[in-house]
Formats: C-alpha cells, structure tokens, sequence
C-alpha cells in the first residue's frame, strides 16, 4: 500500500468532504484524510501515482504549498 502527504493551502472544513469524493476518484487511490489543522491530504491506496494526486487538488483550488514537499510511503 501507498501513502502519500501533500500539504496544500487551507482546506477549510467545508472543502474536505468534496476533497474526500474527488480524491476518491483518482486512480489506485482507496481512502482519503484531509486535516484543516496541520493542512494535509493523505491518500492511501495501490500504485498511486502522485503527479495525478496533485492534478486534482490543483483542479479543486488546493495546490500543493510551495516550498514544501509531499511525502510518498510504500510498503
């Protein structure tokens, strides 16, 4: 399984439901965790590609921070 954190720009409590769904809808990607407090999104899931992760938070107004990096997990 994959893991990957991105820190993005303020996703209010409102914004992670929506995030949740379209997240969802990434390919290999099975569960989603949106934290407003420490600005993340994790996605979990098999052969997850990241630059498709970050496509889609871009595409829903939540770019990955500058200046800061994603961290991608396998196991």
């Amino acid at each position: 399984m994959t893991e990957l954190i991105v820190q993005v720009y303020n996703p209010g409590f409102i914004a992670c439901d929506s995030i949740k769904k379209a997240m969802l809808s990434v390919p290999g990607v099975l569960a989603v965790n949106v934290s407003k407090e420490q600005e993340t999104v994790t996605v979990m899931g098999y052969e997850v590609i990241r630059q498709s992760v970050l496509d889609k938070l871009t595409e829903l107004g939540y770019p990955e921070k500058r200046n800061h990096s994603s961290y991608l997990f396998n196991d």
